[in-house]
Parts: structure tokens; C-alpha cells; sequence
């Protein structure tokens, strides 16, 4: 399997920057920077460094939290067309539903009709129950 650095660095990015640790850190800066601040009267380039470091780590966060949730997006699909595929009673056809268009997912949606029976309690209860299956 060929090593892929920038996917591996944004995993351990992600990781790092979500721990106690990262959020310390986060803290930990922006008490030295209140400090600093007050000893430079919070003056313009201080202001102005703050500012463009903010900025551009926030831009560089929002790609790298997009890359993380569009990894466990994809894992979960994976997952859940594994089940799909495993399970007998299971719609193969909507394997790699998440490829299709919003108006196409409202069209599959409306099949299955789930809005209106819902309303029925002894339904909803049975559903609960795992006594009836909705019709795939």
C-alpha cells in the first residue's frame, strides 16, 4: 500500500488539534498573547500579526477538518454498504446511493413512503418492535 504523507499528516493534524492537548496549547497562546499585548498596549501590529495568523491557520483548519470529515464519511458509507450487501433481506440496487442528486434521493425517499405510514402509532410501535419491516 503506497504511504500517503499528506493524509497521514492531516490524520494526525485532526487528532492532535481535537485532544486536550491541542486545546491546551490553543489556551496556552492565547494567553501569551493577552500578556503580550498588554505589554505592547495592544498596539496596531500586534493587532495586525494576530489577525493574519488567525486567519490563516482558521483557512487551513477548514480544508483539514473537511478532508477528516470527508475520510469518515466515506468509511461509514463503506460500512453501511457492507451490511447492505451482507444482509439477504437487503436493496443491493441502492449500493452507492450517495452518488445520486438530491432530487433523486427525494424520488427514492417517496418509494418508501415512510412519511405517511409513520403516522400510523400501531405502525411506529411495530417498527420499534422490529415486527415489521418497512417495504424495500
Amino acid at each position: 500500500m503506497k504511504k500517503d504523507f499528506w493524509g497521514a499528516l492531516t490524520t494526525k493534524v485532526i487528532g492532535w488539534t481535537g485532544s486536550t492537548a491541542g486545546i491546551l496549547t490553543a489556551n496556552a497562546l492565547m494567553i501569551v498573547w493577552i500578556i503580550y499585548g498588554y505589554f505592547e498596549h495592544y498596539s496596531e501590529s500586534s493587532q495586525m500579526i494576530l489577525n493574519t495568523v488567525t486567519s490563516i491557520i482558521t483557512f487551513i483548519m477548514l480544508f483539514l477538518i473537511q478532508k477528516g470529515q470527508n475520510k469518515a464519511d466515506k468509511a461509514t458509507q463503506l460500512k453501511l454498504d457492507e451490511i447492505i450487501f451482507a444482509l439477504d433481506t437487503g436493496n443491493n440496487k441502492r449500493l452507492g446511493i450517495e452518488r445520486l442528486t438530491e432530487e433523486e434521493l427525494d424520488r427514492i425517499k417517496e418509494e418508501y413512503n415512510l412519511d405517511e405510514d409513520l403516522e400510523d402509532e400501531d405502525l411506529k410501535k411495530d417498527l420499534k418492535e422490529e415486527k415489521v419491516k418497512p417495504n424495500l
